[in-house]
């Protein structure tokens, strides 16, 4: 089997940053909110995702994104992040509620993260496919 070296990466990114990061800002949220419950909740819950948690993972995605396209400097990394960021989060921003929603309605607490580390997967691959477009 020939495994691509960019996919490779991309799965190193899943398993050694994009998860872990997500466990901490979705694990981080959940106890901010834990014993509460209501529509407020829930809203209040959609809102810090959106505004805390979503334009870290962007950031974070896009950087390393462009160093694992061999980005030759810092600078250039940050162009890339300063370039995509608005894109990316407006469609985070789209599929964040709705997943949440998904989660807050129909998933134990327990599988939030795996779920939300599968949304994400879900969205790369739709923006690494863009991108090649």
């Amino acid at each position: 089997i020939s495994v691509d070296s960019k996919a490779l990466k991309m799965a190193l990114y899943g398993f050694l940053i994009s998860a872990p990061l997500g466990h901490v800002l979705v694990g981080a949220l959940q106890k901010a909110v834990a014993g509460r419950t209501g529509a407020r909740v829930k809203i209040a819950q959609v809102i810090a995702s959106n505004v805390l948690v979503a334009p870290i993972q962007v950031a974070v995605y896009l950087a390393s994104v462009a160093a694992l396209n061999n980005a030759p400097s810092f600078e250039r990394i940050l162009k890339t992040v300063r370039a995509g960021f608005m894109p990316v989060l407006r469609i985070q921003w789209i599929v964040s509620p709705l997943s949440m929603a998904v989660a807050q309605n129909f998933l134990p607490v327990e599988l939030w993260v795996p779920f939300f580390n599968l949304v994400q997967f879900v969205i790369g691959t739709y923006f690494n496919v863009q991108a090649k477009k």
